[in-house]
Order: C-alpha cells, then structure tokens, then sequence
C-alpha cells in the first residue's frame, strides 16, 4: 500500500470494540468520503476476496487495452466500472457519480486488504 494514495484520499483504518449488548466485538471500518465505497468495502471483510478476485480483476484492466464498458463490480451500495486508466462508482442510492484513477482505487483495496490481515489492537483473533 503506498501512504500518500491514502493520505490523499483522506483514509482512516480503525479497529473498533463495539458492544451492542451481548458483549464486545472488535470491529474493523475504513473511513473513506468516495460515494459507498466504504460501505462495499466493510460489507466484505474476507482478505481472499480481494486477493483472488478484486485485485485480479483490477490487474486486468490495468494490464489490458481500454475499453468503454470496463470490468463491472459491485455490491448492494455501489456499482463501479474498472477501466485501464479510471475506475467509475455510481451509488445504488442517488445519481451520484464518482471516478478515481484506477492504480489508486488498486492502492486503495491493497490497503483495506492489508488492514483486514492485521490482528485486532487488542490481540483478539477475530
């Protein structure tokens, strides 16, 4: 992960304890102002994904000819289109439009991957 894609993006990793009445749970959340993309991204807390999936789909399009349709991804908040040189989100809520290089977008889920890696500030295994 390259810190000044982070920092520019204004990116906060945080582990959380949350207690919502059946004891704590240590909680990892991405504070991230790019449509839902933060919400995509907490809704898959599983680093595999990003490892053999996103990240090779990212590869993909970085390694491949432009084209204008992109590779589709998405979940229940956000659509986006991974394109050569940009990556495009659309929220599944509102109109809104977003777009982010597409090396960034790749440094950006490289940093959620490495976070989702790292063991709770409490040395809990989960």
């Amino acid at each position: 992960m390259r810190k000044e894609i982070i920092d520019k993006y204004q990116i906060r990793f945080e582990n959380l304890k949350i207690d919502l009445g059946r004891g704590p749970n240590n909680e990892k959340l991405i504070d991230i102002n790019i449509n839902d993309l933060g919400g995509f991204l907490i809704s898959i807390k599983k680093p595999d994904y990003y490892t053999s999936e996103l990240l090779l789909d990212i590869a993909r399009a970085l390694e491949g000819p432009e084209t204008e349709e992109g590779i589709e991804k998405g979940g229940t908040t956000v659509l986006f289109y991974i394109h050569k040189t940009r990556t495009d989100f659309y929220s599944n809520y509102s109109d809104d439009f977003f777009s982010i290089p597409t090396i960034d977008f790749k440094e950006i889920v490289i940093g959620w991957r490495d976070f989702l890696l790292q063991p709770p500030l409490d040395g809990a295994k989960r």
